[in-house]
Parts: C-alpha cells; structure tokens; sequence
C-alpha cells in the first residue's frame, strides 16, 4: 500500500476502533499520467499532515477535477470528513474510490463497516464487514476483530427489523434545559428526581464548567420545577452522579480533582443530620483508586455498592464494580462483575432495583445498535 494511504488508513483504525497496530496490506501501484494532478495531491497531503483541512480540500478539488479517477485523492478526502464526524460523506468518497478498484483495499471495507455501523446502517455494514471476511484469512487479529463487529451488525440489523414496544416520554421543560442533564436518581415511589446539571460558571475570571445536584418533587403526577441542592461546604468543589440510600439519610456522589483525592475522580458520601448534609468522607482505599472512580449507586439495604472504575484489574476501559459492607461498617475489596456485565469497552451509570437483584448500566461494548446503549442484567438467585 503507498505509504500515504497507509498512515491515513492507520490513523482512522486506531480513533474509531482502537485496532494497533495496523497491518500492511496488498496493493495494486496506480499510474498518474497527469503529473500536475499528482502535484497538487502532494500539495494536499501537506496540508493534510498539518490539520490544514480547509486548504486540503481546496487542493483535492483541483486534483479530481483533472484526474476523476485520482483514487488517493478520494481516500484523502474520506479522512477529512471522518476527522469531523461526517462519517456519510466519509463514507461516499472510500465508496467512488472503490469504484474503480474494489479488490486491491479489503481493510477499506472494514473501516466502511465501521463508520455505517455508526450511523446506524446496519445493513451495509453487515455487507462490508462480510465482503472483507472473505476476503482475509480466518486465523488474522482483524479477522477475530471483524467477527466482532459482525456479531454486533447482525443484532443491529435484527434490532431495526423487530422493534420492541417501548413508550417513552420526554421530561417537562422544567428539568430539561439548553444545558446537559444526566445521571438521575429516582426514589422507589417515584417521587422525587435528583439529577446533575452541566454548566458554564466563572471561576477567577475564567470559564470553566460546573456539576450541581438539582431536586424536583413529583405532584398530582408531575414534576416540579427543580431546584438546585445548597451544602454548606459546596463552594468551588466540582461534583456529580449522585445517588441516595433507601433512607434517603445517606448522599454517594462522585467529586474530581478534589483536595487530597486519590485519583481524578473518586467516591464520597455524605450524610444528613437533621435537615443538613454533613461533610463528605472520601470512601476507604478499597473503593477509591488513584485511577477514576464514579457513579455509585447504594443497594437498599446499604450492603453493597456498585460504582464505575477504571482500576486496573479490569476488563478494559470503564468497568462496574461492587464492594460488600464488612461487620465493622468498612467496605469491603472492591470485586469485578465479570464479562456477564464488563467487555474490553466500557460500561458505567449503573443502576440497581429496589430488589437488589436487578442492575441496569449503560454500555458501548455489548452487543447493541453503536454507541452507548442502556442494558439490565439480573443476578442468579
């Protein structure tokens, strides 16, 4: 493969799919009578090298508007779009330059697969990421990595074609905002929503983004308008995904970059005495690491305590752990869910019923529709 289509193969592969390193594969030479069209893709390609996207693109239009069949030029165009998320129109240039030869690139057709897994063609990838299976050898590390992805684009295509009656409902305007929302607790009776809320602040003349907690009570079936939660310790602390006890007396909430933490993010809670949340306690070495810790959610009967980390240990990336309370109120070593639960990407925001038994997370390495979907997963009794 020329080197240049080589390098920009390579860095697609290794953002989109995390695959390293990448492999050579075989190419047939492609002859340029027009030497001004091969000069200006040079001109291209320079700019490509220094994120002169804008100035790229000026160079490959002249190019295939002398030389329409300037495969590279086509390629060079798929990876700007690809570098800006248009993964169609990156996925429209790979295809017209497939057009004039569709045996010489097979791993091409893996990275199509990819990016129309992504935007939710799940047809087409089935269809590129078998056309490369066939035309690679079995035993390969791509081959096992293409099995994958194969797997998740036949439940996709099912997925699409046998949908499941789901009735959803957006939240009133009140608790949706122009600003992010996310990681909610729900109470068992449904009655009140704590969630995080996402937004621009001033710290020292600086903007910079902030985490509050913001309550809302549910009245004659619907939701209030929320208001933000006030600790009088909360000054310039960032915090976030916040989860509270049956009881509602004890507050798990994730705090990043907070004096003497361990890691980037870690674990604390806070307990309320009266109508006032105490100080936070950071949680004991078995919780917290020096890596990221997040997103705990206390079982009812406060014993156990699930949480998102990146602790080494794990399946890769973000994992779900659970600690048991020992007999002295300590918690216990922190112990993975296993591959029921965690793959090599990662899962987080876990949730447990009210029965205990019952965890539902989200994840972008199951078997799902790309992305991160929600999945439950049920404890054997």
């Amino acid at each position: 493969m020329p080197q240049v289509l080589h390098r920009y193969v390579v860095a697609f592969l290794f953002l989109i799919f995390l695959f390293a390193p990448y492999f050579v594969t075989r190419v047939q030479a492609q002859s340029h009578p027009d030497k001004k069209a091969t000069k200006i893709f040079r001109q291209a390609e320079a700019a490509y090298q220094i994120n002169h996207y804008l100035r790229a693109e000026f160079y490959l239009t002249k190019v295939l508007k002398r030389d329409t069949g300037f495969v590279k030029a086509y390629f060079l165009q798929g990876d700007i779009f690809a570098s800006r998320q248009q993964f169609d129109k990156a996925i429209s240039s790979y295809r017209q330059a497939l057009s004039f030869d569709s045996v010489s690139w097979p791993v091409i057709y893996f990275v199509l697969a990819g990016w129309e897994y992504k935007t939710g063609d799940y047809t087409a990838s089935l269809r590129d990421v078998q056309r490369f299976m066939k035309l690679n050898n079995e035993h390969s590390v791509r081959y096992q990595k293409a099995e994958k992805l194969l797997k998740k684009a036949v439940f996709a295509t099912y997925a699409v074609a046998h949908p499941e009656k789901t009735s959803l409902t957006k939240l009133n305007s009140g608790i949706n905002s122009p600003a992010n929302e996310y990681i909610n607790f729900v109470d068992e009776e449904q009655k009140q929503l704590i969630f995080t809320r996402k937004v621009m602040a001033y710290i020292q003349g600086k903007p910079v983004y902030k985490e509050h907690f913001y309550r809302t009570l549910r009245n004659d079936g619907r939701w209030q308008p929320p208001k933000k939660m006030l600790f009088s310790w909360d000054s310039t602390l960032n915090m976030g995904g916040m989860s509270l006890s049956a009881d509602g007396r004890a507050m798990y909430f994730t705090g990043c970059y907070w004096p003497h933490s361990f890691g980037s993010c870690d674990i604390y809670v806070s307990r309320k005495l009266g109508k006032h949340w105490q100080f936070p306690k950071h949680l004991n070495g078995n919780v917290n690491t020096s890596g990221w810790d997040s997103q705990a959610v206390i079982s009812s009967d406060k014993k156990r305590l699930f949480f998102a980390s990146k602790r080494s240990g794990g399946l890769g990336g973000s994992d779900i752990w659970m600690c048991a309370r020992q007999t002295n109120g300590r918690w216990g070593k922190a112990v993975n869910l296993g591959d029921s639960v965690n793959t090599p990407g990662n899962e987080m925001a876990p949730f447990l019923f009210a029965d205990g038994r019952t965890l539902y997370f989200s994840s972008d390495g199951q078997t799902g529709l790309g992305g991160y979907d929600l999945y439950v997963s049920r404890e054997d009794s």
